[in-house]
């Protein structure tokens, strides 16, 4: 997890039915894990984009990078070294609307403190017949 800046969007491609937005970003603060400077993300968009007016399916967990603003970020996969030609795949993004101190203490609290439930592997949505 990092608390960083869009700096631009590079790179913008479909495949398969899905398309994809990369970002170059500026570490302001690694949270969780280790984070170069500057890091190339990419984030699952809707399909159809231009720049500018990318979008998401939940835009409360998952916004859209957008040069020029800040956001919290976790990473699933991918590298966080910066190297050329690595990308890391974006899975959590929010604007960093606490300041930088406000959201290193929130985050540190959050990944300090277990979750109230623990996860279930099940599908809890699924009705499975008895028996």
């Amino acid at each position: 997890m990092a608390v960083v800046e869009a700096v631009e969007n590079t790179r913008y491609r479909e495949d398969c039915g899905s398309a994809y937005l990369t970002t170059r970003v500026k570490t302001l603060e690694a949270l969780k894990g280790e984070f170069a400077d500057t890091v190339h993300v990419t984030q699952g968009v809707k399909n159809g984009g231009a720049p500018g007016r990318y979008m998401t399916e939940d835009p409360d967990r998952y916004a859209v990078l957008e040069p020029g603003r800040q956001y919290v970020i976790a990473v699933q996969s991918g590298s966080t070294t910066g190297a050329a030609g690595n990308e890391a795949w974006v899975w959590y993004a929010e604007p960093a609307e606490r300041g930088l101190v406000g959201e290193r203490e929130h985050w540190q609290r959050a990944i300090a403190t277990p979750p109230e439930t623990a996860a279930i592997s099940e599908c809890e949505d699924i009705d499975t017949p008895a028996g």
